[in-house]
């Protein structure tokens, strides 16, 4: 099950297309279902995996109530005609409960990856994943919710997701060269966020922290990076533009490559509201930018406050102006903090290391060994 908001293509979407191309085919043949929205489809062109449709109603939501066994059959059935051995959730909440179903009744295993805390702990229940076989999560945080669900241990393991650290070394150019490319100014200090533009990312907490700074920094520019909910970032627009700053803040929406982007910004902002992980954080740590993000979620697992960057309350624009204002000022620790960044996503944080944690859990729920 795919994510139905795909258009943007979120840190999920992305982390789900880096495993699917570094999976071992030898070894593990993929296939790709998609539930919801069909504009996704075009991303898997180049996968060589064979991709499939089936449009999946609302669980438990009024008159749908009478259109889900029939789809939980028709996805029993193409899971035999397929020959799945195991099925694997990503995302998409409401695939859960027809997928441990379907995957039942055809007699293989059913796994699920959470990636949102706030959805672990308002939809456990509801959306029945007591009837999933096993459980990938994205921080250790979110083990104790499991625990207190009263899922065993050994049914859930704690795997982070990476990047591909190749292809970002590549896009490591000349600084000034990005900024040239991209319009921005030479010399002026950027600060920016590479991320899906929604609420529960906090981008409004950045445009007031800038509008505290701009009075010291005059030059500053806040950049955003990414696409997202329209209505949401007209009002940060808005926001902006009431706060006097317009011509201070930059949307650059959706990029498919953000390297000129990070290689371009001084700091990196995610000042989430709730976060389970955060990849554009080590997309940016890559690039030994210093980061400064939101201490809620599993964003405590990826930085080491004032080693790798600097963790502040969500929501709390004056402590955050106040940690870019520290970075700014003091580029020595800035500069050790990124490579400290840099150096803790290569040990830690690599797509290598993901899929390898990855595969051997599909191996040994599907009790396969090595060949």
């Amino acid at each position: 099950g795919e994510e139905r908001k795909t258009t943007a293509f979120g840190g999920t979407f992305k982390d789900i297309l880096n495993v699917l191309g570094s999976l071992d085919r030898k070894r593990f043949e993929p296939s790709v279902l998609l539930t919801g929205d069909e504009s996704a489809r075009s991303a898997f062109k180049d996968f060589n995996v064979s991709v499939l449709y089936l449009p999946l109603p609302p669980f438990r939501k009024g008159k749908s109530i009478l259109r889900i066994p029939g789809a939980v059959f028709r996805l029993q059935r193409i899971l035999k005609e397929e020959k799945i051995d195991l099925v694997h959730v990503n995302g998409g909440y409401n695939d859960v409960p027809y997928v441990a179903l379907a995957a039942r009744w055809a007699g293989i295993p059913s796994i699920i990856t959470i990636r949102s805390i706030v959805e672990l702990r308002e939809k456990f229940l509801p959306y029945h994943f007591r009837w999933i076989n096993r459980y990938i999560l994205t921080a250790k945080i979110m083990e104790a919710d499991l625990t207190r669900y009263g899922i065993s241990q050994g049914c859930f393991e704690t795997i982070y997701s990476g990047i591909d650290l190749s292809y970002f070394q590549e896009g490591i150019k000349d600084i000034g060269v990005s900024r040239e490319i991209l319009g921005l100014p030479g010399k002026s200090p950027i600060i920016g966020m590479v991320a899906n533009l929604t609420l529960i990312k906090g981008a409004e907490c950045l445009i007031k922290a800038t509008s505290i700074l701009i009075k010291t920094f005059p030059g500053l520019l806040c950049l955003f990076v990414g696409g997202g909910d329209s209505t949401y970032i007209e009002q940060l627009r808005s926001l902006a533009k009431q706060a006097g700053i317009i011509d201070r803040v930059v949307f650059a929406g959706y990029q498919k490559d953000v390297r000129p982007y990070l290689n371009s910004i001084d700091i990196c902002v995610l000042s989430s509201l709730d976060e389970a992980f955060g990849i554009a954080l080590l997309e940016a740590m890559v690039f030994k930018k210093p980061v400064i993000a939101s201490r809620v979620g599993g964003i405590p697992e990826v930085v080491e406050d004032r080693g790798t960057g600097l963790l502040v309350p969500p929501g709390d624009e004056d402590t955050l102006a106040g940690a870019i204002f520290d970075l700014l000022n003091d580029k020595d620790n800035a500069s050790r903090m990124g490579q400290a960044g840099r150096d803790r996503v290569t040990q830690l944080f690599s797509l290598q290391t993901e899929v390898e944690c990855l595969q051997n859990f599909y191996l040994r729920i599907t009790k396969r060994p090595y060949q």
